[in-house]
């Protein structure tokens, strides 16, 4: 689903809300988890990195704690 320019999807039991952009030589992505009162913000200076593949691995870091 989408509201507002933002995808909302379930992930693990849980809501993902997040939105991603890319230009030339930059990445980025918000990811926010309400059911925890989380967030992961990645921005990225290179074309070359997957910062959904961060910001998962991230959050699965905190979520362990």
């Amino acid at each position: 689903d989408m509201g507002l320019g933002f995808y909302i999807v379930p992930e693990n039991g849980t809501r993902k809300i997040y939105h991603e952009g890319a230009q030339e030589k930059a990445r980025c992505r918000m990811v926010i988890y309400p059911d925890s009162q989380s967030a992961v913000v990645v921005m990225t200076n290179s074309e070359h990195v997957n910062p959904g593949q961060i910001s998962t691995a991230v959050f699965s870091g905190l979520a362990k704690k």
